[in-house]
């Protein structure tokens, strides 16, 4: 008998010894875990215990580095841990993010404020109690927010009367990525690159500012539902930024932007790529220094692939991202225009996180788990110019009751429906040397001397509410003149592309034969995703520019470490 004991005594050793070594492996997750049960017994006998529980935390390390005129200013690295807590109280139906139809009601865009730091060492006593504060903190928030709410919406009939759900269920996923077995971002290699670049504008007086920086973020997300989803994935972005202003002979100063995306810091141009960046700059630049500004234009142009990802995104994006179609305050551009023509007939978008590369480039809008532990997947938003879908984060719409994996957003902001890898493609193509001669022939059609080739773009911006007019800004680093009698092109500065969605869209006739991926950060309700925009050169034969406002050149400003003694 006491064999017998002593036994059972040490198999019980033997398996939570295994317990504590698996959990060990990944203390993190194990702690989430423990603490979501925690909780759920907490709440277990409360009135108003919260039906959905959802612990996001995050593990980061970040690198940058940045250099100016070939001297370095700055370089960090930075490790963190964050953890934020969501709390749904009501239920599917009503819960404390409801948004009535009064023009002022709005969903709470925090849900519990700011991140809470979490300890980078393994302590359960400072992560747990963390946890359990943070907790704490948001289910009083949180409760305040559903009582003031649920005062409207006490009885059956007026609950009845809403016609959509303030939350949809989701299957419970579990996946699990290991941890990266070691981070090197090998600082020394990247801050000589950054001081080899810029050193390359040091001679140049009308140069003014010749500056670069990388930035490298590998982070580690964990998302623990009590719908029984876990999720742990990995993600690693990294970023090489050249900026340039140049004094032009006008006076003015005109910028240079060129930005380049991969997962790994590996995947950023190497030596031989740099070089001909650098060279390419140069060129560019001896040609914006003698360009005239840009006039007030209408007329036809050309968008280059990149640019063309830009103007999709903002003014086409923006619009199909389900959750604004709940917001009185938004314009709701295509809401019940399901089955409708929106596009020219040629044209399909399609939206597929899945994708992790197109040919040789990395796709920064690429990922298996949204944030609220939804699989990914592929979605047709346009087919042949139709609206076929939206894009669902788990918060339903009147047309739509379920999540199609776009719930996103930036570390501790309430998830919204956000853009992942769009595909923009077209069933008829030209190649790009006849879409020329196409701008060419438009260009004589509408008695215009030259139309506008938009090669490079710094980024954009858009609007959707009813409270301003429904307009799109693009922000042309690099445009040129397409003279209709032959003469070369001709680079000009100060350009910025204007217009109204539904104006534009309508005005696109040829699509190129060549497609290219505009890689970068979308900021919107929910912070700032990383995305991307696969898309070819179009045609359109009406656009309208605008002059920029002038940066006026002050040399009392402009600091050159070179002519630092």
């Amino acid at each position: 008998m006491n064999f017998i004991k002593k036994f059972h005594i040490i198999l019980l050793f033997l398996l939570l010894t295994a317990t504590n070594v698996c959990f060990s492996q990944d203390f993190l997750l194990s702690t989430l875990t423990n603490e979501l049960d925690f909780q759920k017994e907490k709440f277990a006998k409360n009135e108003n215990k919260p039906y959905f529980i959802q612990f996001n935390a995050t593990e980061i390390y970040n690198f940058q580095a940045s250099s100016l005129f070939g001297s370095l200013i700055s370089s960090d690295i930075e490790h963190a841990r964050y953890f934020y807590p969501e709390l749904r109280i009501g239920n599917y139906k009503i819960d404390n993010t409801h948004i009535s139809d009064n023009m002022f009601s709005q969903r709470d865009f925090y849900f519990g404020g700011f991140p809470t730091v979490l300890s980078i060492e393994d302590s359960l006593f400072q992560i747990s109690k963390a946890i359990r504060k943070s907790v704490n903190e948001d289910y009083k928030k949180v409760l305040e927010v559903y009582i003031k709410k649920n005062k409207k919406y006490n009885n059956a009939e007026e609950n009845n009367a809403i016609s959509r759900n303030d939350f949809s269920k989701a299957h419970a996923n579990q996946y699990y990525e290991e941890p990266y077995e070691s981070i090197d971002f090998n600082v020394e290699k990247w801050e000589n690159t950054l001081n080899y670049i810029t050193e390359s504008f040091r001679k140049n007086d009308y140069i003014k500012m010749a500056g670069a920086n990388v930035v490298s973020n590998i982070s580690r997300t964990y998302n623990v539902n009590n719908e029984g989803s876990s999720i742990v994935q990995n993600k690693q972005i990294s970023q090489l930024n050249i900026i340039l202003l140049i004094k032009c002979d006008d006076d003015n100063l005109a910028p240079i932007v060129k930005s380049y995306y991969a997962f790994s810091l590996d995947g950023l141009p190497n030596k031989e790529k740099q070089d001909s960046i650098i060279t390419e700059i140069k060129n560019i630049v001896n040609q914006l220094k003698i360009a005239p500004s840009a006039e007030p234009y209408t007329g036809p142009c050309i968008m280059s692939a990149s640019t063309s990802g830009v103007f999709f995104h903002e003014i086409f994006g923006h619009r199909i991202e389900g959750d604004r179609l709940n917001s009185i305050k938004d314009a709701q551009t295509f809401k019940n225009k399901i089955g409708d023509k929106i596009l020219p007939d040629i044209l399909s978008v399609t939206f597929n996180p899945t994708i992790k590369k197109y040919k040789n480039t990395d796709l920064m809008g690429y990922y298996k788990y949204d944030d609220q532990a939804v699989k990914a997947k592929e979605v047709k938003v346009v087919k042949n110019g139709k609206l076929v879908e939206f894009l669902m984060s788990r918060t339903p719409i009147d047309s739509v009751s379920i999540s199609n994996g776009h719930g996103r957003s930036s570390f501790g902001m309430s998830v919204v429906s956000r853009q992942s890898n769009m595909f923009v493609e077209s069933s008829e193509r030209v190649s790009e040397e006849q879409l020329r001669k196409y701008l060419i022939k438009e260009c004589k059609k509408q008695k215009k001397k030259f139309g506008l080739y938009f090669k490079e773009v710094s980024g954009g911006y858009t609007s959707t509410t009813k409270f301003s007019p429904n307009v799109f800004n693009i922000l042309p680093t690099e445009v040129y003149k397409v003279y209709v009698d032959g003469r070369p092109d001709e680079l000009i500065k100060g350009v910025s592309l204007i217009g109204t969605p539904l104006t534009m869209f309508s005005e696109i006739s040829y699509v190129g034969d060549g497609s290219s991926v505009f890689n970068g950060y979308c900021g919107a309700e929910s912070g700032f995703v990383p995305v991307s925009t696969i898309a070819p050169s179009i045609l359109v034969n009406k656009i309208e520019t605008q002059r920029t406002f002038e940066i006026k050149n002050e040399e009392s400003e402009i600091i050159r470490p070179d002519l630092i003694k």
